[in-house]
């Protein structure tokens, strides 16, 4: 890469996921490719419609700079601009955050039925069976109920803000009755909160009936686009970072390795990139799955899965740590609002 690179992604885009920045995002920080980015809460939504006016500032300016040589100090300005699930706006010198360290977060067996996320390993063993016609928002919601077609992990509640920052991934040591199975991994916060609603008929945003201008407009092409606003929610639950893995892929993406039957496997489930704050009361918690027919096309054994908690594990790239507990918090009823993932890409401009 030769070019400098301002990448723009909505962190929640569930058209074209964080997983298609994450990794190259590394790789163009190892090389110092000059580098800007900005993260939003919304899901597949075009900057434009996000921060109008901020966003045609900077385009201009970062045009400037790099095509015109204009030095106007754009590359002095925070590399890093992401939005909070709030909605408020910060700014960062780099993106991850520094002092984001990936973390082993070990799985502890709880109550037997929602296990725990820090502490010390555990020697049990959770089981469930592959269910294609659970889809994520049962897959999440009332994380202390028995579920046979899920296995659940909560933290306890956070006494100080948990800021995540970077790509989290899941390690499960696996037996499985079949020669493969789809291994889904969400990552949820559980606490009422006030946030970006990506979920909306229009990822997050609404249009007004007001117009703003840039630029002339000519008989054939107005230069007024319609306004827009950030449309909210206020919910008790939130799938933060999801990641899949078929485990007959384990070992290489392109060639397929049968599990055999009664033998452990270790299985590194990657997920999405991700940043956020979780806040002080909530609980973080890990929900795995078999398939995910919400957000891909799996191939379906209906395989019952054996996970070894002393094998597996969260990598958490995170600055805080989990609070310590043997007991699962109870979280109470929590509803996911019903999602319409693999959303197609917005058409139209908004004119």
């Amino acid at each position: 890469m030769h070019a400098s690179v301002f990448v723009v992604h909505g962190i929640n885009d569930l058209n074209v996921t964080t997983s298609q920045f994450g990794r190259w995002w590394q790789d163009l920080a190892a090389r110092g490719v000059p580098r800007k980015i900005w993260i939003s809460q919304q899901g597949h939504v075009d900057p434009f419609d996000i921060r109008r006016t901020q966003w045609v500032d900077t385009l201009h300016q970062w045009f400037d700079y790099w095509l015109q040589g204009l030095h106007n100090g754009v590359m002095s300005q925070p590399m890093a601009s992401i939005e909070r699930p709030s909605g408020e706006w910060t700014t960062a010198s780099t993106w991850p955050a520094i002092g984001a360290v990936d973390k082993p977060v070990f799985l502890g067996d709880g109550d037997g039925t929602t296990g725990t996320l820090g502490g010390f390993p555990s020697g049990a063993v959770r089981t469930f069976t592959d269910d294609p016609n659970l889809l994520e928002g049962a897959a999440v919601a009332n994380p202390n109920q028995p579920l046979a077609s899920r296995a659940v992990f909560l933290s306890g509640k956070l006494t100080q803000p948990l800021r995540i920052s970077g790509i989290p991934s899941v390690t499960l040591r696996v037996k499985v009755n079949k020669p493969t199975t789809e291994l889904t991994a969400r990552l949820v916060d559980y606490g009422a909160q006030h946030r970006v609603d990506y979920l909306s008929d229009g990822s997050g945003i609404h249009t007004l009936a007001t117009k703003s201008c840039y630029g002339e407009s000519t008989a054939t092409d107005s230069a007024c686009y319609l306004d827009t606003a950030v449309d909210y929610t206020d919910s008790n639950v939130d799938v933060l970072t999801r990641g899949w893995k078929d485990a007959a892929h384990s070992v290489s993406l392109k060639t397929v390795t049968p599990l055999q039957p009664n033998r452990w496997y270790t299985v590194t489930v990657p997920m999405d990139a991700y940043d956020t704050v979780v806040q002080p009361g909530h609980s973080l918690g890990l929900v795995v799955v078999g398939s995910d027919t919400d957000s891909t096309s799996p191939t379906t054994t209906g395989a019952t899965v054996q996970v070894s908690l002393a094998g597996s594990y969260l990598l958490l790239p995170s600055i805080g740590n989990l609070p310590f507990v043997r007991t699962a918090p109870q979280i109470g009823t929590t509803t996911l609002k019903a999602q319409a993932l693999r959303r197609p890409e917005r058409n139209g401009d908004f004119r």
